[in-house]
């Protein structure tokens, strides 16, 4: 039985742990897919042994260049595809507080490590004239986090400026490049050590769209999109999977906004506006005096009369 990822081979980081890059792995090989299943140890990869024939385990840490390149090399296979998806899994620590070894280790797995695996899978991907890559941000990067802490925010929001500068320097080659910001996910990381419960998920979800929170397999489903042929013209995007979080932030910010408040700001603007037009008339007729008393000053910085309509 044939499926529609057949012939393609995928490289997939942060395979292990049964969270979002598993989802991607086991959704993939189902559709055909030849997926090079990349964790720290291989150890790790053991939820995988079920999938073998499918997947091509390869144990390498992606903040170590050499090792990257070693690893994919030595898989023998040409890989058309690449998703980056790893990153350590840290508490959350305050700013203050935040340790040097910790944010070192955050910018290496999430940012180094996307910038050693696109250099090591685009030369293959060039001569192909074809290429697909996905990287997997983060809400954090638009809104920060409490999850988390400064580093996996700023190397998430890292990987869009990423994605836009791989996807205008690998277009002409035929490589798409996008990232996708997931928000809430259920996955077996946010549950460990009490860091999220079932009911902290269940209120999160209450304040959502569509009710509930996210799991492993909308990401996956959002990633064989962009890793099919069919998103050709698809590159530069980031897209953010949350579930219309961002539409109910903006509702609670509307709803409780007071008709007191707007009555005052259409106040001060009623009475900003006159003084910013009274100045600016001002600057017209100095610039209209300077102009009559010396006839060597630009054309160019004379302000030509205009009327102004001002709706408040």
């Amino acid at each position: 039985m044939t499926g529609p990822f057949d012939g393609r081979v995928v490289a997939v980081s942060g395979a292990a742990g049964g969270g979002i890059g598993t989802a991607m792995v086991e959704a993939l090989s189902a559709a055909g897919a030849t997926v090079v299943a990349n964790a720290r140890r291989a150890d790790q990869l053991t939820c995988l042994q079920d999938l073998a024939g499918r997947v091509v385990p390869m144990a390498a840490d992606v903040s170590d260049r050499d090792r990257v390149e070693a690893a994919l090399s030595g898989t023998g296979l040409h890989v058309d595809s690449l998703v980056h998806c790893a990153a350590p899994d840290y508490e959350h620590m305050p700013t203050d507080m935040y340790e040097d070894d910790t944010w070192a280790a955050e910018i290496a797995t999430i940012l180094t490590g996307a910038l050693n695996r696109v250099r090591a899978a685009i030369p293959n991907m060039k001569r192909a004239g074809f290429g697909r890559i996905v990287l997997i941000g983060s809400s954090a990067a638009r809104q920060g986090t409490l999850g988390r802490g400064v580093g996996y925010a700023t190397a998430k929001a890292g990987l869009v400026g990423m994605c836009r500068q791989l996807a205008l320097e690998l277009g002409p080659y035929g490589i798409t490049v996008n990232c996708i910001e997931p928000g809430q996910i259920d996955t077996p990381r946010i549950r460990r050590g009490g860091r999220r419960t079932q009911a902290s998920l269940d209120r999160r979800a209450a304040a959502l769209p569509v009710r509930r929170v996210g799991i492993p397999q909308d990401i996956a489903g959002a990633v064989m999109f962009l890793l099919d042929h069919a998103a050709g013209y698809v590159t530069g995007t980031t897209l953010a999977l949350n579930g219309g979080a961002h539409l109910a932030s903006a509702a609670t910010m509307k709803a409780t906004r007071s008709t007191s408040t707007c009555s005052s700001l259409r106040h001060s603007r009623t009475r900003f506006l006159p003084s910013v037009f009274g100045s600016f008339a001002t600057y017209i007729r100095l610039g209209r005096h300077q102009h009559r008393s010396s006839s060597s000053t630009p054309r160019s910085l004379i302000v030509p009369r205009r009327s102004v309509l001002v709706s408040v």
